[in-house]
């Protein structure tokens, strides 16, 4: 009895683990075939994931800070946004310098380094505090 189906194609082998080459194959074993395949990709898969989670590691690999590194940083943004301010300004409110040093967030004070670099006036710098 010959079959048309090449002897590796997943039909094929659970028409003959059926005990021959019918038409069709039963449900379960054509299941079993598709769960063997899918454990054959399995490897694959887990290395290309491998390879993109490394790859994404060291992409976002960040500098480890200390927490006086950081916040020493914090310190310095603050006194440069204040210098910027009032080289461009000549003087910066009390409130003003009082609100920017309340903030912590290094990432927001290096936004706000670059804003007071960019503003119009301090009465500008003033409403981008504000609409923190």
């Amino acid at each position: 009895m010959g079959c048309n189906r090449h002897e590796t194609h997943p039909i094929y082998l659970a028409k003959k683990l059926e005990g021959g080459c019918r038409n069709a194959a039963s449900p379960f074993v054509v299941y079993q075939l598709d769960v063997f395949s899918v454990l054959q990709v399995l490897p694959r898969l887990e290395l290309s994931f491998r390879a993109e989670l490394r790859r994404y590691q060291e992409e976002n690999r960040m500098p480890y800070l200390t927490i006086f590194e950081e916040d020493a940083m914090v310190q310095v943004t603050r006194e440069y946004i204040l210098e910027v301010l009032e080289t461009r300004f000549e003087t910066v409110p009390q409130g003003l310098s009082d609100r920017i040093n309340e903030i912590d967030a290094l990432a927001l004070l290096k936004r706000l380094h670059k804003r007071a670099i960019t503003v119009a006036s301090v009465e500008e710098f003033e409403q981008v505090i504000a609409s923190i």
